[in-house]
């Protein structure tokens, strides 16, 4: 989108007559429209409102959304060389992750520390998240 002008609409739509779900993901996609303009600090600060949004003692939170926010956030992070806020957003996107029932992808969220661990020069995390993740997809089937 070449301007968010016309998305705010969207969002403030749903601020007023959606349900929670429905405004995590009007302001989850308004992030990404940020995301896809290069505009990090934005994109963080409406996936932290789409975050905050989200009430995760509904009975039917859409933690999917959820995994998403935070697999962007540690995207960014990633990006923007700040390892140990990645490693709380995978961290957030793994919880998330079974949550949902996405057992795949919360390996996959342990899998990826290995990346900001090396960043951060910590070799017992690295051999850590390597081996959880190792044991976790054998014992689920995935290798």
């Amino acid at each position: 989108m070449p301007s968010d002008s016309v998305f705010l609409d969207v969002v403030r739509y749903y601020d007023r007559c959606g349900y929670n779900n429905d405004r995590v993901l009007a302001h989850y996609l308004f992030g990404c429209i940020a995301r896809d303009r290069n505009d990090a600090p934005q994109a963080l600060e409406r996936y932290m409102e789409a975050a905050a949004i989200a009430d995760t003692t509904e009975a039917d939170c859409d933690y999917a959304t959820l995994l998403g926010i935070y697999g962007q956030m540690a995207d960014i992070y990633y990006r923007q060389n700040l390892p140990k806020e990645e490693i709380w957003a995978l961290s957030m996107a793994g919880e998330y992750s079974l949550k949902a029932g996405n057992v795949r992808n919360y390996i996959k969220c342990i899998e990826l520390l290995v990346r900001p661990y090396y960043e951060l020069d910590d070799t017992a995390g690295i051999f850590e998240a390597t081996f959880h993740a190792h044991d976790l997809y054998l014992k689920n089937g995935f290798i």
